[in-house]
């Protein structure tokens, strides 16, 4: 067991490495603020509807159906309580859940680690130095706050599996059902919970099967009164749109392990297809030369609760998010927020490996092989070090680097957002535009989406413009349009001059704005 001493250490240790990794994620975004992408956007201007009291809807005024709600209830709720703006609300509360993430990971692998102090050390620093992580923080979105929910519960997992009282079981029930209403993928906490309570009741596997059954029905029912009150069951919104859309599971794991790759090597190496198969190879001469002694230590070590708990929760989100993601959105290598929920369970089990496989099998020279790893992860310290200070360094000159597609210095600097200020800020009139997230975030007001098709079908743009004569309606607006335009299932300037009258204010590199009127009958 770790002495009183070392844990003393340990956590004062651990209290430090969470606040310098708020303080990074300060500076990364001391000057343009958190990054804001179209989600962020939505969640954000969702909760600014709430605050006006008009309910979950979005900056076009649409229910909001795409996500389950409790990120905007809880923005619009202590924004309410201190009076400080939503989107600074956002930006602070998720500096502080990286702090939370750094400290509650670390407490779940000193739960894995109590008699081997070196993993706990190691490992809180692992998840401190993740660009990664940093990359969630300091973006307006749920995925910290999500990851600081799975973990507390990890811990109450396996405080349950230890003592089975009232109160670990009902903190279980309410991180997962919080965790659910967060993001959907928060459904496999209810899932872990429930096999964990029919495992630590198998010696009466009718009444374990009760509970577990008792403890999924209540923690889902606040996610299915949600999906019931918002979304229409004839449609492909219930529990949220596009759930199952573009899906390639083979594609989604291929990505998924090369992403995962790349937080403890250089991308050129994390994406050769030849990386993956030396790893498993090692892996399977470790097994292989490894004795029966050392697969028992490994296997008792793995059964330890909160090792158990992590496991089983990273293999039932793995699978989830590979079997439910959109291939299209997330093959960027760099696009890892929905896989880095699982670094802390992934650490477990890697140092679990090391401890039991090999380390322990070198016997007489433990102590030598103890400082080789201190060593060699000193050198490997170099890498997400080196990449945290780059990515703190541009973001906090240029907005922050990943994820962030409005809150960046070029678009506050360009003309085109000087103008659409402009014109939020003196007229009232309707706004369209192209990106409507972006021309939210730039004057706090509902828009409207310009002319367009659907995005899941192919685009017949005769018909389209069948579809919006008279467009925009009796009173005149303006359109702002963004450049570069990534959208191609929206009409551009030159078609839509065939449906309305556009009287140009605006052409630039940046964007075009017009004022836009319906053509006379």
């Amino acid at each position: 067991m770790m002495s009183k001493h070392w844990k003393k250490i340990f956590w004062v240790y651990l209290f430090t490495l969470g606040l310098i990794c708020i303080s990074i994620g300060g500076f990364a975004t001391s000057i343009y603020g958190a990054g804001v992408g179209t989600d962020g956007a939505l969640q954000i201007s969702t909760a600014d509807s709430l605050l006006r009291g008009e309910g979950l809807r979005d900056y076009n005024a649409t229910l909001f159906v795409r996500w389950p709600p409790l990120y905007p209830v809880t923005i619009a709720a202590l924004s309410w309580s201190t009076g400080i703006d939503t989107l600074t609300v956002g930006w602070y509360l998720n500096l502080f859940s990286f702090g939370l993430v750094v400290w509650l990971g670390g407490a779940l692998l000193l739960e894995s680690f109590r008699d081997k102090p070196m993993w706990p050390f190691l490992g809180s620093l692992v998840i401190a130095t993740s660009t990664s992580l940093l990359s969630i923080s300091v973006n307006i979105g749920t995925d910290i706050l999500f990851t600081a929910l799975v973990l507390a519960f990890l811990l109450a997992a396996s405080r349950y599996l230890v003592s089975k009282s009232v109160w670990s079981i009902a903190a279980m029930g309410l991180l997962a059902s919080l965790s659910a209403l967060m993001r959907i993928p928060g459904v496999t906490l209810i899932g872990t919970g429930a096999i964990f309570i029919l495992y630590s009741n198998r010696s009466v596997i009718g009444k374990g099967f009760l509970k577990a059954l008792l403890f999924s029905i209540i923690t889902v029912l606040p996610m299915i009164a949600w999906a019931i009150s918002t979304n229409d069951l004839n449609d492909d919104t219930f529990f949220g749109v596009y759930l199952f859309a573009s899906t390639w599971p083979l594609t989604n794991l291929q990505d998924g392990l090369f992403k995962i790759l790349h937080w403890f090597i250089p991308y050129n190496l994390a994406t050769n297809i030849l990386t993956p198969l030396i790893i498993a190879l090692l892996l399977a001469v470790l097994l292989l030369v490894s004795r029966k002694q050392d697969r028992s230590r490994l296997g008792r070590r793995l059964g330890q609760p909160a090792a158990l708990s992590s496991l089983l929760f990273g293999g039932l989100y793995f699978a989830f998010v590979v079997l439910t993601i959109n291939s299209l959105d997330t093959r960027d290598t760099f696009f890892d927020r929905y896989y880095i929920v699982i670094l802390v369970p992934l650490l477990i089990l890697l140092f679990a490996i090391l401890e039991e496989l090999v380390i322990n099998r070198l016997e007489r020279y433990q102590n030598l092989a103890r400082w080789m790893v201190v060593v060699l992860f000193a050198v490997w310290l170099i890498y997400p070090i080196y990449n945290l200070q780059k990515y703190a360094r541009y973001s906090r000159l240029e907005g922050v680097l990943t994820y962030n597609r409005f809150n960046t210095r070029a678009l506050r600097e360009s003309e085109v957002v000087k103008l659409l200020q402009t014109i939020g800020e003196h007229d009232n009139q309707v706004i369209f535009t192209n990106y409507s997230a972006a021309a939210w975030y730039y004057t706090r007001k509902n828009v409207a989406n310009s002319p367009r098709g659907s995005i899941m079908g192919d685009l017949d743009f005769d018909d389209l413009i069948q579809e919006y004569q008279g467009w925009p309606g009796d009173e005149p607006g303006y359109l702002v349009w963004f450049l570069p335009n990534f959208y191609d299932h929206v009409l551009e300037p030159e078609l839509l001059a065939e449906l309305a009258e556009l009287d140009a204010i605006y052409k630039g590199s940046d964007g075009e704005v017009y004022r836009v009127k319906a053509r006379s009958p």
